[in-house]
């Protein structure tokens, strides 16, 4: 009975006991970082960097993969190939990287019950599936739902271990098929061929700066130059990327401030709307780290990843942000380099509107007519304004179509019509600061030239046209003789 007297030796895991880390997970993720450290490292004669290459031109041809030779591997870490041949069930898998994506699934606001908080599901995504939908679009999801561990609790300061919950899963959704619904990316879907020829025919009109701009909030009354100019920040201007590698921004950002009750939030509401993709926050409960991006601790890796905020889902679109006084001006600091050099996207407005609620008695009989129209069913309202109005699902397409497909530039006229009324500007404020004996501020700045120049690109784009014409330069400064 030879080794009945050497007792072996048994465990068994005690639930509610903090558990370490085991050895093998160890092990394997030692594993991956050699091999990842063997695929960027790994060269022969010359310095030819055979695998990390070959991995960049299967990637330019859509080939995710990359095939290797097991002698390479050998003459490179002998452990780590001896590891691949004796255990490549366990060893293998972990070398297959995919592309991964956490959705984060909130309840239809119209489906909640009243006083409710909307309920959410955790969506993972893997391969083809990610990047396809974007913030705010509705979803049709297909897919399967396991269950997963809960993460390990902290502890306390003072060194005392949380109490866990044992046996408790949290359930989450493994997708395998992704449908975004038409809605708030409806700017994101393919053109048909119908749709580009209603878009000709569009910026074939000659006032379709005029229908745009009377499309902006009809339910809202007069504003016109307000209008005219969120209309610009639809469609906004080129962006320009220079020889030395700078780039020049051609979004177009506008401030609206003034006396409460004159449609200032119902405009940013609107916009935020009819933009492609639009996001909208109250800058009184938004900090810095909401508008641009936090550090937040995954729930399924436990390491620490970057949640954007709305200016990052904002990408590419328009950023509506309302009480902006209300904000910490440390919170504020943090997005002005967005706004200058559009890394992301007070100089740094292109338009500035002071609104006033001002007294005018005919003025007062209209409006108040014009609000008492809208609470009855707005009949009246929609007769008026049906003529030359565009509907907003059109109008979201027609912007979105004019700035993927046009980028207008100055033509020679044009250019020399905007330095010389610059030169003009800049010429008349001198004579004047002669004339007083008196240093005044300058009229007029290189910053203020170049809105000028997006102002102008954004007028083109309205009518989809690829050169900016002398008559746009002057409408464009039409438009800055408004009182703002």
């Amino acid at each position: 009975m030879e080794g009945f007297d050497d007792p072996g030796v048994f465990f068994s895991d005690n639930f509610g006991v903090e558990e370490n880390e085991s050895q093998d997970q160890l092990n394997l993720q030692a594993v991956k970082k050699k091999f990842k450290e063997f695929i960027r490292q790994f060269h022969t004669g010359n310095f030819n960097y055979k695998y990390r290459d070959a991995l960049k031109r299967n990637y330019n041809l859509s080939h995710y993969w990359v095939e290797i030779n097991i002698e390479d591997l050998s003459s490179f870490d002998e452990v780590l190939a001896e590891k691949l041949y004796k255990k490549p069930t366990e060893h293998l898998p972990i070398l297959e990287e995919a592309a991964k994506e956490v959705l984060k699934l909130q309840e239809a606001p119209e489906s909640i019950p009243q006083g409710e908080m909307p309920r959410h599901l955790t969506v993972y995504c893997e391969r083809v599936l990610c990047e396809r939908v974007a913030p705010g679009a509705g979803l049709l999801c297909l897919g399967y739902i396991p269950l997963k561990k809960l993460p390990k609790l902290g502890i306390f300061a003072e060194g005392r271990p949380r109490q866990r919950l044992v046996g408790v899963r949290s359930s989450y959704l493994r997708a395998v098929g992704l449908t975004a619904e038409e809605g708030v990316t409806g700017g994101l879907r393919p053109f048909t061929a119908e749709e580009e020829e209603q878009f000709r025919r569009l910026a074939a009109s000659p006032d379709i700066y005029d229908r745009i701009a009377m499309s902006i909030a009809p339910s809202v009354f007069g504003a016109v130059d307000m209008k005219k100019a969120i209309a610009c920040l639809l469609f906004g201007g080129s962006r320009k990327r220079l020889p030395d590698g700078l780039t020049r921004r051609g979004d177009i950002n506008i401030l609206l401030l003034g006396d409460p009750g004159t449609a200032k939030s119902q405009l940013l509401k609107f916009v935020e709307k009819v933009a492609p993709i639009g996001v909208y926050t109250s800058g009184k409960g938004s900090s810095a780290a909401g508008l641009t991006a936090s550090v937040i601790r995954d729930p399924g890796s436990r390491n620490f990843v970057m949640e954007g905020g709305a200016m990052v889902l904002a990408d590419g679109g328009v950023v509506c942000i309302d009480e902006f006084d209300k904000m910490r001006e440390d919170d504020r600091v943090a997005i002005h380099e967005a706004w200058s050099s559009k890394l992301f996207l007070l100089l740094r407005f292109d338009m500035i509107f002071i609104v006033k609620d001002e007294h005018d008695q005919n003025r007062d009989i209209t409006l108040a007519k014009h609000i008492i129209s809208v609470h009855m069913g707005g009949d009246s309202v929609e007769r008026e304004t049906a003529a030359g109005e565009l509907p907003l699902a059109l109008l979201r397409r027609y912007s979105a179509y004019c700035r993927a497909r046009c980028g207008p530039r100055l033509s020679a006229s044009a250019a020399e019509r905007l330095r010389a009324r610059y030169v003009l500007m800049r010429t008349g404020a001198s004579q004047h600061e002669r004339q007083v004996d008196k240093r005044l501020s300058i009229p007029i700045t290189v910053r203020q030239l170049e809105a000028i120049v997006r102002i102008s690109e954004s007028l083109a784009r309205c009518n989809c046209s690829l050169l900016l014409q002398k008559s746009t330069s002057q409408k464009r400064y039409d438009c800055s003789k408004c009182p703002h």
